[in-house]
């Protein structure tokens, strides 16, 4: 998508419109989209993810991104749950689990970055 490099954000919206339009269901466009309304509007990137994960909630790449932005928002509480929902379904991946215990640690709740540490 040269659109998007050449940060002509209409053409390379409408290009991954029509992309998610073709399948719904692929996270890849839906992370593109996601960081070109970063730019724009982080609630607007915020709410796509959202509306991408109340469709498909199993997208563990869609998950993370949303984890992310709700740390980068500073919402802590909500992006421990995205990670618990996370490590329910990859209990065993180091980035979430490493993330997660950093999580905890932000939140003072030492006992579970403990317990996720050491399971690294």
């Amino acid at each position: 998508l040269s659109w998007f490099a050449a940060k002509d954000e209409a053409r390379a919206l409408a290009a991954i419109d029509r992309a998610i339009t073709l399948k719904p269901d692929w996270a890849e466009p839906v992370l593109l989209k996601v960081r070109l309304q970063q730019r724009i509007s982080s609630t607007q990137a915020e709410q796509t993810l959202k509306d991408f994960l109340a469709k498909y909630p199993k997208s563990s790449e869609v998950r993370l991104a949303y984890a992310r932005s709700l740390i980068g928002d500073k919402n802590y509480e909500a992006a421990r749950r995205e990670y618990d929902q996370l490590l329910a379904t990859t209990p065993d991946d180091g980035e979430v689990l490493y993330a997660s215990a950093l999580l905890a640690m932000q939140v003072d709740d030492f006992p579970v970055a403990e317990r996720h540490m050491k399971r690294l």
